[in-house]
């Protein structure tokens, strides 16, 4: 499926999901947060993905974008001080945070870890494991 009708669907499921939505309750949500996150060392070149959901999400829905590039090195303490600082500035009850992951990933069937992303398709460097990532933002409150 090419990029341009990828994100048509994207944009498709989610207008309709708030169409749906909208009719039981006016105002949700204060505010919502979108944090997109790619690797810097786009090997699969997925900043163009990451450019046209910022577009969408900023323009179409006028959410607030943050993207970031993780660090290849110290990606583990890198991302989790962007996660905490991102839950921290934009999280609440009355809040909406999205976070949107494009690059490498997949189950590490060797470990007790449910998923991984990879900077890289072959995983020997920047390698996260992505456990402590739903606990954060799963109970920030």
């Amino acid at each position: 499926m090419a990029l341009d009708a990828t994100m048509d669907h994207h944009k498709e499921t989610l207008a309709t999901g708030l169409a749906d939505y909208r009719p039981r309750r006016t105002h949700r949500y204060e505010a919502v947060n979108v944090l997109l996150l790619l690797w810097a060392d786009d090997d699969i070149g997925c900043a163009n993905e990451i450019a046209e959901l910022a577009r969408m999400y900023r323009e179409d829905f006028n959410y607030g974008v943050w993207p970031y590039r993780i660090p290849s090195q110290d990606s583990d303490r890198s991302l989790n001080f962007c996660v905490a600082q991102f839950v921290k500035l934009f999280g609440g009850s009355d809040n909406l945070i999205i976070v949107h992951y494009s690059g490498h990933g997949g189950p590490k069937v060797t470990t007790k870890n449910p998923c991984t992303w990879a900077a890289y398709v072959t995983p020997t460097l920047a390698v996260l494991h992505i456990a402590f990532l739903s606990r954060k933002l799963l109970y920030h409150d």
